[in-house]
Protein backbone atom coordinates (compact mmCIF):
# COMPACT_ATOMS: atom_id res chain seq x y z
CA UNK A 1 0.00 0.00 0.00
CA UNK A 2 1.19 3.29 -0.81
CA UNK A 3 2.57 5.35 2.48
CA UNK A 4 -0.20 8.42 0.68
CA UNK A 5 -3.07 6.18 1.22
CA UNK A 6 -2.30 6.45 5.29
CA UNK A 7 -2.72 9.55 7.81
CA UNK A 8 0.60 9.43 9.63
CA UNK A 9 0.65 9.95 13.19
CA UNK A 10 4.79 10.11 12.95
CA UNK A 11 7.81 10.81 10.40
CA UNK A 12 8.27 7.07 8.96
CA UNK A 13 10.83 5.43 8.93
CA UNK A 14 12.39 3.27 6.06
CA UNK A 15 13.19 -0.35 7.10
CA UNK A 16 11.83 -4.37 6.81
CA UNK A 17 9.95 -6.26 9.05
CA UNK A 18 8.13 -9.74 8.44
CA UNK A 19 5.20 -11.07 10.56
CA UNK A 20 3.19 -14.63 10.54
CA UNK A 21 0.16 -13.73 8.92
CA UNK A 22 -1.78 -15.63 11.60
CA UNK A 23 -5.65 -16.09 12.08
CA UNK A 24 -5.64 -13.20 14.86
CA UNK A 25 -4.37 -10.50 12.99
CA UNK A 26 -6.77 -12.13 9.86
CA UNK A 27 -9.78 -11.58 12.01
CA UNK A 28 -8.38 -8.51 13.08
CA UNK A 29 -8.56 -7.11 9.54
CA UNK A 30 -12.18 -8.89 9.44
CA UNK A 31 -13.25 -6.05 11.34
CA UNK A 32 -12.18 -3.02 9.63
CA UNK A 33 -15.09 -0.80 8.62
CA UNK A 34 -14.93 2.38 6.76
CA UNK A 35 -17.20 3.88 10.32
CA UNK A 36 -14.61 3.55 12.50
CA UNK A 37 -10.71 4.64 12.67
CA UNK A 38 -8.22 2.16 12.66
CA UNK A 39 -4.63 2.38 13.38
CA UNK A 40 -1.61 0.16 11.72
CA UNK A 41 1.99 0.50 13.44
CA UNK A 42 4.44 -1.27 11.96
CA UNK A 43 8.28 -1.72 13.19
CA UNK A 44 11.41 -3.77 13.32
CA UNK A 45 9.80 -5.73 15.54
CA UNK A 46 6.61 -6.36 14.85
CA UNK A 47 2.88 -5.04 13.26
CA UNK A 48 0.32 -3.88 15.59
CA UNK A 49 -3.44 -3.38 14.29
CA UNK A 50 -5.90 -1.76 16.23
CA UNK A 51 -9.73 -0.41 15.67
CA UNK A 52 -11.69 1.69 17.71
CA UNK A 53 -13.83 -0.82 19.15
CA UNK A 54 -12.55 -4.15 17.97
CA UNK A 55 -9.55 -4.08 19.59
CA UNK A 56 -5.57 -4.87 19.16
CA UNK A 57 -3.89 -7.83 17.42
CA UNK A 58 0.30 -7.57 17.89
CA UNK A 59 1.81 -9.69 15.73
CA UNK A 60 5.76 -9.95 16.59
CA UNK A 61 8.38 -10.14 14.32
CA UNK A 62 9.12 -14.07 13.61
CA UNK A 63 12.09 -16.19 12.64
CA UNK A 64 12.01 -18.33 9.68
CA UNK A 65 14.19 -21.29 8.71
CA UNK A 66 17.56 -20.70 7.19
CA UNK A 67 16.41 -23.05 4.24
CA UNK A 68 13.20 -21.04 3.62
CA UNK A 69 14.86 -17.67 3.66
CA UNK A 70 17.20 -19.06 1.27
CA UNK A 71 14.98 -20.35 -1.06
CA UNK A 72 12.91 -16.96 -0.68
CA UNK A 73 15.71 -14.35 -1.45
CA UNK A 74 16.04 -17.47 -4.28
CA UNK A 75 12.85 -16.32 -5.95
CA UNK A 76 12.66 -12.89 -5.31
CA UNK A 77 16.43 -12.69 -7.06
CA UNK A 78 14.92 -14.25 -9.88
CA UNK A 79 12.42 -11.74 -10.30
CA UNK A 80 15.00 -9.32 -11.31
CA UNK A 81 15.64 -11.73 -14.10
CA UNK A 82 14.98 -11.06 -17.89
CA UNK A 83 11.62 -12.14 -17.97
CA UNK A 84 8.53 -11.66 -20.26
CA UNK A 85 5.66 -9.48 -19.52
CA UNK A 86 2.43 -9.43 -20.28
CA UNK A 87 -1.27 -8.08 -19.57
CA UNK A 88 -4.69 -9.27 -18.34
CA UNK A 89 -8.25 -8.04 -17.49
CA UNK A 90 -9.09 -8.73 -14.22
CA UNK A 91 -12.24 -10.34 -15.93
CA UNK A 92 -9.97 -13.14 -17.79
CA UNK A 93 -8.23 -14.00 -14.39
CA UNK A 94 -11.86 -14.19 -12.92
CA UNK A 95 -12.65 -16.56 -15.66
CA UNK A 96 -9.50 -18.85 -15.62
CA UNK A 97 -10.30 -19.05 -11.68
CA UNK A 98 -13.78 -19.83 -11.88
CA UNK A 99 -13.41 -22.85 -13.98
CA UNK A 100 -11.00 -24.57 -11.62
CA UNK A 101 -13.33 -24.27 -8.97
CA UNK A 102 -15.69 -25.82 -11.05
CA UNK A 103 -13.60 -28.08 -12.15
CA UNK A 104 -11.92 -31.01 -10.76
CA UNK A 105 -8.57 -32.01 -11.71
CA UNK A 106 -8.21 -35.11 -13.74
CA UNK A 107 -5.88 -37.76 -12.30
CA UNK A 108 -2.83 -38.61 -14.51
CA UNK A 109 -3.59 -35.93 -16.76
CA UNK A 110 -1.74 -32.44 -17.25
CA UNK A 111 -2.73 -29.90 -14.56
CA UNK A 112 -0.52 -26.95 -15.97
CA UNK A 113 -1.83 -23.42 -17.16
CA UNK A 114 -0.57 -23.13 -20.41
CA UNK A 115 0.24 -19.49 -21.14
CA UNK A 116 0.46 -18.77 -25.06
CA UNK A 117 2.61 -15.83 -25.87
CA UNK A 118 2.48 -14.32 -29.80
CA UNK A 119 3.68 -10.97 -30.88
CA UNK A 120 1.19 -8.31 -31.49
CA UNK A 121 -1.90 -10.77 -30.44
CA UNK A 122 -3.43 -11.28 -27.32
CA UNK A 123 -2.28 -13.61 -24.79
CA UNK A 124 -4.01 -16.83 -24.79
CA UNK A 125 -4.57 -18.76 -21.02
CA UNK A 126 -5.29 -22.84 -21.81
CA UNK A 127 -6.01 -24.82 -18.59
CA UNK A 128 -5.22 -28.42 -19.40
CA UNK A 129 -6.50 -30.89 -19.56
CA UNK A 130 -10.02 -29.40 -20.90
CA UNK A 131 -7.89 -27.06 -23.29
CA UNK A 132 -10.28 -24.45 -22.16
CA UNK A 133 -8.95 -21.53 -23.69
CA UNK A 134 -9.08 -17.65 -21.88
CA UNK A 135 -8.41 -15.18 -24.29
CA UNK A 136 -7.02 -11.89 -22.94
CA UNK A 137 -9.31 -8.84 -23.75
CA UNK A 138 -5.83 -6.42 -22.27
CA UNK A 139 -3.21 -5.19 -24.93
CA UNK A 140 -1.27 -7.31 -26.88
CA UNK A 141 1.13 -9.38 -26.50
CA UNK A 142 4.52 -6.96 -26.72
CA UNK A 143 7.42 -9.31 -26.85
CA UNK A 144 10.00 -9.80 -29.58
CA UNK A 145 9.46 -14.00 -30.22
CA UNK A 146 6.74 -16.12 -29.86
CA UNK A 147 6.49 -18.50 -26.63
CA UNK A 148 4.25 -20.87 -24.83
CA UNK A 149 5.29 -21.17 -21.24
CA UNK A 150 3.81 -23.66 -18.68
CA UNK A 151 2.66 -22.66 -14.57
CA UNK A 152 2.22 -25.05 -12.36
CA UNK A 153 0.43 -24.77 -8.65
CA UNK A 154 -2.09 -22.86 -10.74
CA UNK A 155 -4.76 -23.54 -8.05
CA UNK A 156 -2.57 -21.39 -6.15
CA UNK A 157 -4.14 -18.06 -7.78
CA UNK A 158 -7.12 -18.53 -5.92
CA UNK A 159 -5.45 -16.85 -3.26
CA UNK A 160 -6.40 -13.52 -4.94
CA UNK A 161 -9.69 -13.90 -5.47
CA UNK A 162 -10.61 -11.80 -2.81
CA UNK A 163 -8.67 -9.05 -4.46
CA UNK A 164 -9.67 -9.08 -7.78
CA UNK A 165 -12.95 -6.83 -7.48
CA UNK A 166 -11.08 -4.26 -6.23
CA UNK A 167 -8.15 -4.68 -8.88
CA UNK A 168 -7.74 -2.82 -12.12
CA UNK A 169 -5.13 -4.18 -13.71
CA UNK A 170 -2.77 -7.48 -13.94
CA UNK A 171 0.49 -7.80 -14.91
CA UNK A 172 1.50 -10.67 -15.43
CA UNK A 173 5.86 -11.87 -15.07
CA UNK A 174 7.28 -15.38 -16.69
CA UNK A 175 10.98 -16.77 -16.27
CA UNK A 176 9.81 -19.84 -18.20
CA UNK A 177 8.06 -23.24 -18.51
CA UNK A 178 8.26 -24.55 -14.77
CA UNK A 179 10.29 -21.42 -13.56
CA UNK A 180 8.49 -18.87 -11.20
CA UNK A 181 5.83 -16.26 -12.29
CA UNK A 182 4.94 -12.90 -10.54
CA UNK A 183 1.46 -11.75 -10.46
CA UNK A 184 0.75 -8.27 -10.26
CA UNK A 185 -2.66 -6.53 -9.39
CA UNK A 186 -3.13 -2.88 -9.18
CA UNK A 187 -5.90 -0.94 -7.51
CA UNK A 188 -5.66 2.70 -6.74
CA UNK A 189 -3.30 3.19 -4.42
CA UNK A 190 -3.28 -0.70 -3.39
CA UNK A 191 -0.57 -3.67 -5.13
CA UNK A 192 -0.57 -7.13 -4.62
CA UNK A 193 2.21 -9.33 -6.05
CA UNK A 194 1.93 -13.21 -5.63
CA UNK A 195 5.00 -14.95 -6.75
CA UNK A 196 4.35 -19.03 -7.71
CA UNK A 197 7.52 -21.08 -7.20
CA UNK A 198 6.03 -24.16 -9.50
CA UNK A 199 6.30 -25.95 -6.53
CA UNK A 200 3.86 -27.48 -3.84
CA UNK A 201 6.15 -29.92 -1.91
CA UNK A 202 6.80 -28.65 1.76
CA UNK A 203 10.46 -28.86 1.12
CA UNK A 204 10.54 -26.62 -1.83
CA UNK A 205 13.05 -24.57 -0.77
CA UNK A 206 15.70 -27.72 -0.95
CA UNK A 207 14.35 -28.43 -4.54
CA UNK A 208 14.85 -24.86 -5.66
CA UNK A 209 18.56 -24.36 -7.80
CA UNK A 210 17.79 -20.45 -9.04
CA UNK A 211 21.61 -20.23 -8.04
CA UNK A 212 22.34 -22.30 -11.29
CA UNK A 213 20.32 -19.35 -13.57
CA UNK A 214 20.95 -16.13 -11.45
CA UNK A 215 24.75 -14.76 -12.28
CA UNK A 216 27.45 -15.70 -10.43
CA UNK A 217 29.92 -13.13 -8.43
CA UNK A 218 32.61 -12.86 -10.69
CA UNK A 219 34.56 -9.28 -9.13
CA UNK A 220 37.51 -9.13 -6.43
CA UNK A 221 35.42 -6.29 -4.83
CA UNK A 222 32.47 -5.37 -2.70
CA UNK A 223 32.63 -1.88 -3.75
CA UNK A 224 29.93 -1.91 -6.24
CA UNK A 225 27.71 -3.37 -3.72
CA UNK A 226 28.82 -1.08 -0.77
CA UNK A 227 28.39 1.88 -3.31
CA UNK A 228 24.47 0.83 -4.02
CA UNK A 229 23.83 -0.14 -0.49
CA UNK A 230 24.69 3.55 0.65
CA UNK A 231 22.88 5.35 -1.66
CA UNK A 232 20.17 3.10 -0.57
CA UNK A 233 20.36 3.86 2.80
CA UNK A 234 19.89 7.35 2.06
CA UNK A 235 16.73 6.92 -0.22
CA UNK A 236 15.37 3.50 0.61
CA UNK A 237 14.45 2.72 -2.89
CA UNK A 238 15.31 3.22 -6.53
CA UNK A 239 15.37 1.88 -10.20
CA UNK A 240 18.34 0.73 -11.68
CA UNK A 241 18.68 4.12 -13.94
CA UNK A 242 18.97 6.30 -10.79
CA UNK A 243 21.64 3.23 -9.03
CA UNK A 244 23.70 3.69 -12.53
CA UNK A 245 23.57 7.67 -12.09
CA UNK A 246 24.27 7.40 -8.42
CA UNK A 247 27.18 5.21 -7.58
CA UNK A 248 28.70 5.46 -11.57
CA UNK A 249 28.69 1.94 -11.65
CA UNK A 250 29.09 0.30 -15.47
CA UNK A 251 25.77 -1.53 -16.02
CA UNK A 252 27.39 -5.25 -15.81
CA UNK A 253 28.70 -3.90 -12.66
CA UNK A 254 25.72 -2.59 -11.55
CA UNK A 255 23.49 -5.49 -12.52
CA UNK A 256 25.79 -8.42 -10.33
CA UNK A 257 26.00 -5.78 -7.41
CA UNK A 258 22.10 -5.76 -7.27
CA UNK A 259 22.01 -9.76 -8.24
CA UNK A 260 24.29 -10.15 -5.52
CA UNK A 261 22.98 -8.05 -2.48
CA UNK A 262 19.34 -9.90 -3.36
CA UNK A 263 20.88 -13.31 -3.31
CA UNK A 264 22.37 -12.16 0.14
CA UNK A 265 19.12 -10.22 1.53
CA UNK A 266 20.24 -6.53 1.52
CA UNK A 267 18.55 -5.83 -1.67
CA UNK A 268 15.10 -6.40 -1.84
CA UNK A 269 13.46 -6.19 -5.66
CA UNK A 270 10.04 -4.43 -5.77
CA UNK A 271 9.05 -6.10 -9.34
CA UNK A 272 5.44 -4.33 -8.80
CA UNK A 273 7.38 -0.31 -8.85
CA UNK A 274 10.65 -1.87 -10.67
CA UNK A 275 12.79 -0.16 -8.28
CA UNK A 276 15.32 -2.11 -5.21
CA UNK A 277 14.76 -1.22 -1.32
CA UNK A 278 16.95 -1.67 1.03
CA UNK A 279 16.41 -4.66 2.92
CA UNK A 280 17.77 -3.84 6.25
Amino acid sequence: MDRDAFEHADEPAFGTTNVDFSQALYSGLQQMRSYRETRLSIGQEGVKFATASAGEVLEKQIRVPDSWLRGFLQVQSSAALPRDRFDLAPVNLYNALRHLRLHADRKGQRRGLRIELVPGEPPRLVLEPWNEVIPATAAPFKGKAARVVRVWGRRRLSLIHRFLPFAEEVEVHVLGSGLPSFWVLRASNMTLTLGLTGFTAANWSQALNFDLLLPRKTATTTKPLESVLTHLRNDWSAGSGELARATGLAWPALTEALQLGCQQGKIMYDLAGDVYRSAR
